[in-house]
């Protein structure tokens, strides 16, 4: 039987139904890390985004995924404290093509990863950038 996987997530505001979706989409992508399901991350993730990730380099996304896929640097646990979320719709909510919107996630992510060879914990400050265009939220960078 798989051992159910506990997530520790905190958060500094309670959220509105669209902020939950935006946070579901971020939390998608660092689960999708945590598995290294690199499928998913290139679905999630705008193809020109920049990453860095534990290694603290700037890096393009099939460089920072090519680390991922040949286990150079694998996450194990992603927890992500004291969330917030702000939005900002492109259009006045209710109005033709409003459905278009970003987030903004900040917070505090505490990592369990290995990289290359060595393994830690880090606690990193995050900035994370989503947009939602016709309903899907995709990663567009920090």
């Amino acid at each position: 039987m798989a051992r159910q996987k506990m997530i520790h997530d905190s958060f500094a505001q309670e959220l509105t139904p669209t902020e939950e979706e935006a946070y579901r989409a971020y939390r998608r992508m660092m689960d999708a890390l945590c598995e290294a399901d690199t499928d998913l991350l290139h679905q999630l993730m705008d193809e020109n985004v920049r990453m860095s990730g534990a290694g603290g380099r700037n890096q393009k996304l099939d460089d920072y995924l090519g680390e991922l896929e040949r286990k150079d640097v694998s996450y194990s646990r992603i927890d992500l404290q004291k969330i917030q979320v702000h939005l900002v719709f492109d259009r006045e909510e209710g109005a033709a093509g409003a459905d278009d919107c970003y987030a903004t996630i900040t917070g505090v992510s505490l990592q369990k990863v290995r990289i290359y060879g060595m393994r830690g914990n880090f606690h990193r400050h995050f900035i994370a950038r989503l947009r939602r265009k016709n309903g899907r939220w995709t990663y567009v960078g920090e």
